[in-house]
Formats: structure tokens, sequence, C-alpha cells
């Protein structure tokens, strides 16, 4: 189970989100934010993509066929996108850059910055009336659950999450990801390059798990410690936009 957190005041929301090491006392950075305006959307961490086939579902009564409709995304995103972005080589450029264009992807898009995440759990303002979140995981603890041909190439350079460039040397595309069996249950965690200022401004970060219909928030659930939900309590939207 993930753990939810709802704090009274700002004081204890700032104190969520900036959590100290118990040992060292100093901030540990290491984590990823994701802020939702809304707290019914803090169930199920929903890909872009799969929310396309909750809508084809809904209306249509039937689910999309994600897999082609993931393929034809990217291509034709980096068909139309080359003229500007010639830098994208592989599918985790592509699907990098598109995300912050707000293409519907697999990936998640998180934030290393608490202030980007509050953001975006705020930026909302006709849904003040609704209590928002932010979830918090831990990357660095997520490197321990990498199969060991992936896990080793993070420590032997001594971090926690993968470049784009370093990514695509162990994994060419999505049908590499796919088709590996070792990576069935794993999550990838990685930084993509400064392609773009939105990527910059925003401090992304990304997490990946292979199949087009895998349930990142199922990952979660299933390792207890790994992540945790902070709530926004609707009250005290209006105060964080004015800190």
């Amino acid at each position: 189970m993930v753990t939810t957190l709802t704090p009274k005041n700002w004081t204890e929301l700032s104190d969520l989100l900036f959590e100290k090491d118990p040992v060292s006392g100093k901030y540990r950075p290491y984590v990823a934010f994701r802020g939702l305006s809304q707290q019914y959307l803090r169930g199920e961490l929903r890909t872009g993509i799969q929310r396309i086939s909750d809508s084809t579902e809904k209306y249509f009564g039937r689910s999309a066929d994600l897999p082609v409709v993931e393929r034809r995304l990217i291509d034709t995103f980096r068909n139309y996108a080359q003229e500007h972005h010639q830098e994208l080589v592989s599918d985790w450029e592509v699907l990098a850059l598109a995300r912050h264009y707000r293409l519907c992807t697999r990936l998640i898009d998180w934030t290393m910055s608490p202030y980007v995440a509050l953001f975006f759990a705020t930026e909302d303002t006709t849904a003040w009336s609704e209590d928002g979140v932010i979830w918090c995981a831990k990357r660095d603890a997520a490197r321990k659950l990498l199969p060991e041909k992936l896990r080793t190439v993070l420590e032997e350079r001594n971090t926690y999450v993968f470049t784009t460039r370093l990514l695509r040397k162990r994994l060419k595309s999505l049908k590499h990801l796919d088709q590996d069996p070792l990576l069935k249950d794993a999550m990838i965690w990685f930084e993509p390059a400064s392609i773009s200022s939105r990527i910059v401004n925003q401090y992304a970060i990304f997490s990946v798990m292979q199949g087009v219909e895998t349930s990142q928030g199922l990952y979660f659930e299933s390792n207890p410690g790994l992540a945790h939900r902070i709530i926004i309590p609707s009250r005290l939207k209006p105060d964080i936009v004015c800190k």
C-alpha cells in the first residue's frame, strides 16, 4: 500500500516535501515529485496514452490498440518535429520531448523540484475547491529493484537515473524494452537531455515501464516504501500560490 499523508498547514506541508535524512539531518534530494490538481487523480498513476484507451472505451465501447497507437504517435511526432529538433535520435528523445508538448505517451513525467510539483498541484484555479495531491517517489531506492545488467550500469556511474544517451545504449528502442523478459516488472527512471526549455525549467525526470498498458500505480502499490502521497487540502491552495 502507498502511504497517504495530509498536512494541516503550510509548515507541515513544507516539512513533508523537504523531508530530512534522519541520520545526517540534511535534505534528501533523491526524490521525484508529481503534482496533480485534484485528489481523485491520486488513485492511479495513469499515463496519457492509457487515458486514450479510457476515452475510446467510454465513448465507443471498445479499447484502443495501444501498441499501434503508441508507435503511430511516436513516428508522427518525430517526422514533424525534425525541423526544429534534430536531436531526436531514438524513441527516448522523442518521448521526452513529446511529453512536454502534451503528447500522450507511456511516460509519467515527474520533477526533481517540490516547487514545480506544487505549481502543478495548484495551477488549475477552477479546481481550488478540490484537494490536490503530490506523489513522492524514491528513485534512489528503485535502483535496487532493477535487474543486474541495468543496476550495475548506474552503480558504476554512481547515479540513480539514466540519461537518454545512456539509456539508448542499453535499450535502443521501446521494442527492446518490451521484448526483454528481465524487465517485465522493472521501472526505469531517466533524465532527458536539455533539448527544450520546458524540460529545463521543469527539472524534468521520467519513469517508464515495459508494456504500454502497464500500470505504474500498481508498481508502487506492490513495492511498499517506494512512494507516498501528500494530500494538498483545498483550503491551502490559495496560500501556496501566494508563497
